[in-house]
């Protein structure tokens, strides 16, 4: 197990990058542009990258939350993707997202309790 202070180094980079996707989504909100949806994108494949990486250190309680967002991601970047071969967007056009079925959702709990951890 790695030490704490190690823990906390990690989980303060993975908030901050939580808050990176949250501002992406929030100024997508704004007008639903395709250049934010890409701005989503990328934030999320980077939270996506951290946890693989980090992998080994996450505490049990936390693996199922971390696990369940993956799973959502790994989703979440297939549709994205198969939107984007279905057409072709420009930066200022609206590109609306929906899932295929709501199991896919936006796992608000598990950010949730992934922002708040304390160990």
């Amino acid at each position: 197990m790695i030490k704490e202070i190690e823990l906390h180094e990690r989980l303060i980079k993975l908030r901050m990058l939580f808050e990176l996707s949250d501002k992406a989504f929030n100024n997508y909100l704004e007008d639903k542009f395709y250049l934010h949806a890409l701005c989503i994108k990328k934030s999320n494949h980077l939270i996506y990258e951290y946890i693989l990486d980090n992998a080994y250190c996450w505490p049990k309680d936390l693996q199922m939350h971390l696990i369940n967002l993956l799973n959502h991601f790994d989703i979440w970047f297939t549709q994205f993707s198969n939107f984007e071969i279905e057409k072709d967007y420009k930066l200022n056009e609206p590109f609306v997202f929906f899932h295929l079925y709501n199991k896919i959702a936006y796992l608000k709990n598990s950010v949730d309790y992934i922002k708040s951890y304390n160990y």
